[in-house]
């Protein structure tokens, strides 16, 4: 699916991050004045960190890095996948909203089951477990039974949508989501590309909440695995993006 110009992104709600940002930049990439306003796109998705970090290297190099940018958009799912399945297999997981990163390290990890949280308003958990229950065993949970989710979970798994040295964000419940995991002494991760870590503070809609890195356990990368004290020196060194 190729969007045609950027009002095609600005009206998505359907699509995560890495599908919008894929087709931002082939729209950029093919661009004849590249006279782009990029307001509108910063304020309706300007949560999503490979967004901004698309518009940041566009505005000050041009095309040049995006070709980069968009080839380790490519790889970096399997090299997170990499990273994650030895901790994932005959594991039960339990999930919040839906991460692409996260459905495709789950369905391509030898798990038990995954059981998510059916992640209203909006429901994302429920279009994850309807795209994965017939590939995988799944159950889907209401938001009022997080406890009993937690407890029928090994580890706990979210994605997330932008990141700093100091937090993440991520839909609505995250914090609850991990709180409830650590009350149980059950691991929390989060999976991620550091495609999405920018540096400088963002404003969230009401659907997102920041979640700071002392509440989870680890961060997995395509850059390898991070415990939660490691991940602010790691910010260090992950920016510029390319």
């Amino acid at each position: 699916m190729m969007f045609m110009d950027l009002n095609d992104i600005l009206n998505d709600n359907i699509h995560g991050s890495e599908f919008l940002a894929h087709n931002l930049i082939d729209i950029l990439m093919n661009s004849v004045d590249g006279n782009y306003d990029f307001e509108k796109l910063i304020e309706k998705k300007g949560m999503m960190g490979e967004i901004l970090n698309i518009i940041y290297l566009y505005r000050y190099y041009g095309k040049d890095l995006l070709s980069i940018f968009r080839n380790r958009l490519k790889i970096s799912k399997d090299l997170i996948r990499m990273n994650s399945e030895n901790i994932l297999k005959n594991k039960k997981i339990g999930v919040i909203s839906y991460s692409s990163t996260v459905f495709y390290a789950i369905l391509n990890s030898k798990i038990k089951y995954v059981n998510v949280l059916e992640s209203n308003p909006g429901g994302e958990g429920k279009h994850f477990f309807n795209d994965i229950k017939d590939k995988i065993d799944a159950n889907l949970f209401r938001d009022s039974d997080l406890e009993e989710l937690v407890k029928d979970s090994d580890i706990l798994i979210s994605g997330l949508d932008i990141f700093n040295r100091r937090y993440f964000a991520n839909k609505i419940l995250t914090y609850e989501f991990f709180k409830t995991s650590r009350n149980f002494r059950k691991m929390n991760i989060v999976l991620t590309s550091t495609l999405k870590y920018f540096p400088w503070n963002v404003k969230l809609n009401d659907l997102y909440e920041w979640i700071q890195w002392k509440d989870i356990d680890f961060l997995i990368t395509e850059k390898g695995i991070f415990s939660s004290s490691s991940i602010s020196m790691f910010c260090r060194i992950s920016w510029p993006p390319v």
